[in-house]
């Protein structure tokens, strides 16, 4: 895969989705581990980075916390990466337990030394009151985001933006795009590629770039302005 993409701007790598059960030395270096299947071999996330890096690619490149990405605590101990393209990839739902301490004692001091991605975040109620005040509060820790899911499931425990693939959107879902709308108007220094009407659906026919200004190119620009702020930082710290 990074060999085929190595070269598109357009691609970042998501490693792996959501480790879970395992220590942060295994997270990072890899181990001998066993499930109802039997013993196996886990990879490490910087045999990861590594293998995208032998390639050539120099994409950017999300490394997920632990515990089904939910947890940043050991993340800037974890891997190294020659290209200095790496962002932290964070999984949050409302509401977890204690969220709103933890994100400012650990999400926010992650975020001042790395790009972090919420790659997926969403709201279980059917509701965009969660996420309108976790967007606020992302926008201002500087913190990308991509709202979880294009899908049409029927039940409000797996958040969906839409009710059906015309881009209805759901109330989540509606929540989401005018946040987004709102930034686009108040001429935030990161736009998504194409401007969100308020009464327009998720996806309009012919507009695909709607969407991926909603739940991903909208984040990779994130990425790519933050990746390049840390770098900088790092390097006039260093000299």
């Amino acid at each position: 895969m990074a060999s085929v993409f190595r070269s598109d701007p357009a691609v970042v790598f998501d490693l792996f989705n959501e480790p879970h059960d395992i220590s942060w030395d295994c997270w990072q270096k890899g181990c001998s581990t066993s499930d109802a299947t039997g013993p196996w071999q886990a990879a490490g996330f910087q045999s990861l980075v590594d293998a995208v890096r032998s390639t050539g690619a120099r994409n950017p490149v999300l490394v997920a916390g632990n515990r089904w990405s939910g947890d940043l605590r050991g993340w800037p101990h974890g891997v190294h990466d020659p290209a200095q393209q790496l962002a932290a990839s964070w999984h949050v739902y409302a509401p977890g337990p204690r969220l709103d301490s933890l994100r400012d004692l650990v999400v926010r001091p992650v975020a001042g030394r790395y790009p972090v991605v919420a790659s997926e975040f969403g709201e279980k109620d059917c509701a965009p009151g969660w996420v309108e005040n976790f967007m606020s509060w992302a926008d201002d820790a500087g913190i990308s985001y991509l709202a979880w899911t294009w899908d049409t499931w029927p039940d409000c425990g797996n958040p969906v933006l839409i009710t059906a693939y015309d881009g209805t959107p759901t109330a989540y879902g509606a929540g989401v795009r005018d946040h987004l709308a709102a930034l686009w108007r108040a001429g935030a220094s990161t736009k998504v590629l194409t401007p969100l009407q308020a009464d327009a659906p998720l996806l309009a026919v012919g507009a695909a770039t709607i969407l991926l200004g909603l739940a991903g190119l909208g984040g990779l620009f994130l990425i790519g302005r933050r990746i390049r702020t840390a770098r900088r930082a790092r390097r006039v710290a260093t000299t």
